[in-house]
């Protein structure tokens, strides 16, 4: 089933379209569907997509190398900030606006010297957003020294915002 979801995918072909040595396209895309449905594709997708990180958590990219050692020492402080920042927005049905400048404060305090945006994006089209009622990542990019560090996360939303979408219901505006 996954070989005909990925066949499908790279190919760009019709789901009728699907070679015979693959499951049936019907059953194929009954599954896509529910997988789609119930999150599962988006999680799949999520942790093949998520960034290498060290064990303390900064994520891993050549530009560490430049980072003194106490820049380096100081430098896992964005993950766990922005890691902060995503649970209180996943808890918070308010908008994004308070959490972000609590968050910039935080980086600051933590020794990002100039942060260039801490911004919450739609997941699926990087669409500013207000509050954290859909699958959404956090984005961060810094100076520490001269060396600009990057890193995003994912926020999954409320569960009642999933529920309402899901319902048919309207959730709060985006």
């Amino acid at each position: 089933i996954v070989d005909a979801i990925l066949y499908q995918a790279r190919t760009g072909c019709s789901w009728r379209q699907l070679p015979g040595d693959l499951p049936p396209w019907a059953t194929v895309y009954d599954y896509f569907a529910l997988w789609s449905a119930d999150g599962a594709v988006d999680r799949l997708h999520d942790r093949l997509r998520n960034t290498v990180r060290d064990a303390d958590g900064l994520a891993l990219s050549s530009r560490n190398a430049l980072l003194d050692d106490e820049q380096r020492s100081r430098a896992p402080a964005i993950h766990r900030i922005l890691t902060a920042v995503a649970q209180r927005l996943t808890a918070s049905d308010g908008p994004a606006a308070p959490l972000l400048a609590w968050g910039r404060a935080e980086l600051q305090r933590a020794g990002v010297e100039r942060l260039d945006y801490l911004d919450l994006r739609a997941g699926d089209n990087l669409e500013e957003l207000i509050r954290a009622d859909r699958p959404a990542r956090l984005f961060v990019a810094g100076w520490m020294g001269s060396v600009r560090l990057i890193d995003n996360i994912a926020v999954p939303p409320r569960a009642e915002s999933l529920f309402l979408e899901r319902a048919g219901g309207t959730s709060t505006p985006r």
